[in-house]
């Protein structure tokens, strides 16, 4: 169980102390427990500018999301900022991952300009 700091009795252990009362409420990589791991796509190359091809950008993010599984009743959560994403292909995913754009007066926009549907 961790434990707040002890004034004048954890000197020279402070490092110790403060992991061992971080790791109750985060996971090993420093994300908070319970929350899912968020995935920008703009972080993995989209551009949402309408006219360029995100769809390379987009699935690589999704495999990204995809490989880190659910942790601590967390899931992962791949968001759009405001933009106009195109995609031209089929995406896939193997589930567990939850699509999140912005709520802003510009919006998040995906468009299928391909020929596969």
């Amino acid at each position: 169980m961790a434990r707040l700091p002890t004034i004048g009795g954890d000197a020279g252990n402070w490092g110790i102390v403060l992991n061992d009362f971080l790791l109750v409420g985060h996971r090993n990589d420093g994300n908070l427990k319970g929350v899912g791991n968020v995935f920008n796509v703009m972080d993995f190359g989209a551009k949402g500018d309408g006219a360029s091809d995100d769809t390379a950008a987009i699935q690589t993010a999704i495999n990204a999301a995809s490989s880190t599984g659910v942790d601590g009743g967390g899931s992962a959560i791949l968001f759009f900022p405001p933009g106009d994403y195109r995609i031209s292909d089929t995406l896939t995913s193997v589930g567990g991952i939850s699509i999140q754009g912005s709520g802003t007066r510009d919006g998040s926009c995906l468009r299928y300009a391909g020929t596969n549907g």
